[in-house]
């Protein structure tokens, strides 16, 4: 079992970011902990503007990385920081153990 680490996740978060093609590159030590990848109540919060594009690569990502499978209809706020996406793959890989 690997063990999840939040620099593995920024990691994969800044890979899919800058695969994005935006003018900006984002690297993954300009991501905080607690930063918000999408604005997931739609209030206009600021954020990564990650999008549903974004999610989606992300979520084969971490699939890869860590064996596991992410269900299609995942609460978008256990994903939406880097360290709610820790604490989430933790569970999922705690479960497939």
């Amino acid at each position: 079992m690997k063990e999840v680490r939040i620099e593995d996740v920024k990691g994969i978060l800044a890979a899919v970011y800058n695969r994005g093609g935006l003018d900006r590159v984002l690297n993954s030590e300009d991501i905080e902990d607690d930063d918000l990848l999408f604005d997931y109540e739609g209030i206009g919060v600021d954020n990564l503007e990650f999008d549903s594009l974004d999610a989606l690569e992300m979520a084969a990502c971490l699939e890869d990385e860590y064996d596991i499978v992410i269900a299609n209809e995942v609460d978008p706020e256990r994903i939406s920081s880097p360290r709610r996406i820790l604490k989430f793959l933790s569970e999922l890989v705690q479960e497939t153990a």
